[in-house]
């Protein structure tokens, strides 16, 4: 009878009734079962002892500890006849006080410990299960005390053995010195001592921690300037990502380049380094010359390969190459890449046209070759005449994360004495321009180029791991109608955003660090984000977005753009962009924490030059599905109605089905920064939307209809969002 039908129509508590009676007929069902499996395993020494030679068996004394009840010491004597009648030998060994057959040997060896004292195979004990106990005692069934014969000297004579005490799942044997085995009995072992080693059974060995192979580098993306001095980029170069859910180690292997003028290869050999999980290892190039050895025309620089792991002093040609990643040591001559022994990983870059996966058709000096796995045929990406979002799209990674980008826009920014990211004590920071400008910065999220001071020193920034309550903190508690906690001081991180200017039109976008001093965040092992914009923007009155927005829950999110800062678990920025934010959720609007989406746009800020425009580090280190590493949204989400509870229920079962044939969302924990407020732990996760589709299974979005639950239906809406 289902629940609810049943509540509807007899009531609760006779549905509860009703419940129990089931419940406690299944149990007899299954202990009846159990019965008949017991019963058989006592008939099984019946079956297999039955042949013409009579075994001579010695009188054995199965006393159950009770407390000395007399009808436990009938249902042992009962068990102690079976036994002989079984032709069972029950002998100890020399520790555990029996001795057994060579068959039962056999078999205590293989379990390692006794065979009277296994569960499953201890008549007594399931003797003393079914028989009647008496209503005045209480029989303990699974403490039994055995009480046989005696060991043999290491001679091969027998001995008198003291009352011993051997204690194996949980049953008790004592040697009985009153009996005397009889030493004629054929085919008689002795049980190997279960202190000694066994011999029988292999030792233990440490877990092989799994690891990722070198098949399992991609090149990508692969550039050559050739004897070429007016190139889009200063540098060639090489990046190798781990397409493997494990770490890679580098030590012990090369990389080989085939040079046309020796017709050979050089090779160059990797340090000690792990390559984690879904990160690149970048190994620039020689700067480019012309072929008089011209200096570099660094005015048609387009792509700036500041960032790198490896420095390589060769010049990649641009229009052949071929690359190998293969042991150290080893000398290839005059041969193809896809051909060469011992080859781990090839790449080629060639003008002839090619089914191979493994080769780039028509690269160039302007031209990059570029894939993001190793399924897909590498692409062209012009670094000279692409707009900037896409050689954005397509720059360089190196193991700190996504650094490198447009030249132009390095060039046309406020530079900072000290990266972004986690410092132990407080410094001074300074600020730089070109000789002329006038720098003007904040320190509280808003845009410097309303609201700057003037730059004339150097900036003290002190520690961030004690700060008092921001202004948004405080306008938080105000609006969303919340007692304000006992705790009024947190870590937090410290903010500058700067811009220069001539004084008449010519300006630097604006540059964003955040700063996080003397705080403990690198020893929780927790990625963190920082998210910086105009205060009013976020959370306000009249124009904020972080409110309860319950008069149209299921609306289109109103939106901000955000500068967005993703740091590492150890400290080191990995990415940094503006996007755009908007809340997330329904009746999860209600909460003190609010989702929050990430959208990956170009044009996120129009202001800003060669916005990328998606993410392009795996936040997820390879979580995601379907090989998915790149992302056009990112959910930072309070998870929802557990988010006052484990705070991780809705993760937990994603990655639980992530082995099952069905779309799920990609899952890690973060903390959420915003202008420097800690604003809580969230969950990072993917979002069902059409780009969440559209990356996995490959439908575009224009032919995708995405239909969400809420009354009335809404077709598209949100998972349709631009």
């Amino acid at each position: 009878m289902q629940g609810k039908r049943c509540e509807k129509f007899f009531g609760d508590q006779y549905c509860k009734n009703t419940l129990i009676q089931e419940r406690n007929g299944i149990e007899m069902k299954i202990r009846k079962l159990l019965a008949l499996i017991l019963a058989a395993v006592m008939l099984l020494p019946f079956i297999t002892s039955c042949d013409n030679t009579p075994t001579q068996t010695e009188d054995v004394t199965v006393t159950p500890v009770t407390g000395g009840s007399p009808d436990d010491t009938d249902a042992t004597a009962a068990e102690s006849q079976a036994g002989e009648e079984s032709g069972a030998d029950t002998r100890p060994s020399d520790t555990a006080q029996s001795t057994t057959t060579d068959a039962q040997t056999d078999k205590s060896t293989d379990k390692g410990t006794d065979t009277v004292t296994d569960p499953l195979d201890d008549e007594t004990t399931d003797e003393a299960q079914t028989a009647p106990v008496s209503d005045e005692t209480e029989t303990n069934t699974s403490d039994v005390t055995i009480d046989p014969s005696v060991t043999a000297n290491e001679d091969g004579t027998t001995a008198n053995t003291p009352d011993e005490t051997t204690n194996t799942s949980d049953t008790t044997s004592t040697a009985d010195t009153d009996k005397t085995p009889d030493t004629t009995t054929p085919d008689v072992t002795t049980a190997p001592d279960t202190n000694a080693p066994d011999t029988t059974t292999a030792p233990e060995t440490e877990p092989v921690a799994e690891a990722a192979a070198p098949k399992d580098l991609l090149s990508r993306p692969v550039y050559g300037t050739g004897l070429n001095n007016d190139t889009p980029a200063r540098y060639s170069f090489i990046e190798l990502y781990n397409t493997s859910e494990y770490p890679l180690e580098l030590k012990g292997l090369a990389i080989y380049s085939y040079d046309a003028d020796s017709k050979k290869y050089v090779s160059k050999e990797f340090p000690n380094v792990t390559l984690p999980a879904s990160n690149s290892y970048l190994i620039r190039c020689a700067e480019a010359k012309g072929k008089q050895g011209a200096a570099y025309k660094s005015e048609g620089e387009r792509l700036s390969v500041t960032y790198y792991d490896l420095e390589w002093n060769i010049t990649l040609d641009n229009k052949e190459i071929q690359l190998i990643i293969a042991d150290k040591g080893k000398s290839y001559g005059d041969v193809k890449a896809s051909s060469a022994s011992g080859a781990y990983v090839y790449f080629i870059a060639t003008q002839t046209v090619t089914s191979d996966k493994n080769a780039a058709y028509g690269i160039t000096k302007n031209k990059a070759a570029y894939r993001t796995s190793a399924d897909e045929k590498y692409v062209l990406v012009d670094y000279k005449n692409a707009p900037a979002s896409e050689i954005m799209d397509h720059a360089p990674m190196c193991l700190e994360g996504d650094l490198n980008g447009l030249a132009s826009a390095a060039a046309n920014v406020v530079s900072f004495s000290h990266e972004a990211g986690v410092y132990s004590d407080a410094f001074d920071l300074t600020l730089k321009a070109a000789d002329g400008y006038t720098i003007y910065y904040t320190t509280d999220g808003s845009d410097p180029r309303t609201n700057g001071v003037k730059y004339t020193a150097p900036i003290k920034l002190e520690k961030s791991n004690y700060m008092p309550w921001g202004n948004l903190t405080k306008l938080c508690n105000t609006l969303n109608g919340s007692s304000n906690p006992s705790i009024t001081r947190q870590m937090g991180g410290r903010v500058i955003k700067a811009y220069a200017t001539d004084g008449k039109s010519k300006k630097t976008q604006v540059a964003t660090n955040t700063y996080f001093i003397g705080t403990k965040l690198t020893d929780y092992d927790t990625m963190f984000i920082a998210l910086s914009l105009p205060g009013e923007e976020f959370l306000s009155s009249d124009k904020g977005i972080y409110h309860t927005q319950m008069a149209d829950p299921f609306g289109t999110k109103q939106r901000r753009t955000a500068f967005a800062e993703i740091f590492e678990a150890n400290g080191k920025r990995v990415s940094a962009s503006y996007t755009e934010i908007a809340l997330n959720g329904n009746g999860s609007l209600g909460f003190q924490a609010k989702s929050i989406r990430m959208y990956f746009k170009a044009d996120a800020e129009p202001d800003y030059i060669g916005n990328p425009s998606k993410l392009k580090y795996d936040i997820f280190k390879g979580q995601a599905r379907d090989g998915v590493t790149e992302f056009k949204r990112i959910l930072l989400r309070n998870s929802g109605n557990d988010s006052s509870r484990s705070h991780l229920r809705d993760a937990y079962m994603q990655r639980l089905c992530s082995v099952l044939n069905v779309p799920t969302m990609a899952y890690r924990p973060t903390f959420l920064f915003i202008n420097g407020e800690f604003w809580g732990v969230y969950n990072a996760r993917e979002r069902y939307d059409t780009k969440y589709f559209e990356s996995h299974y490959g439908i575009p979005e224009e032919d995708f209809v995405m239909l969400e639950s809420p009354s009335p239906l809404t077709t598209n809406g949100n998972g349709n969002s631009p």
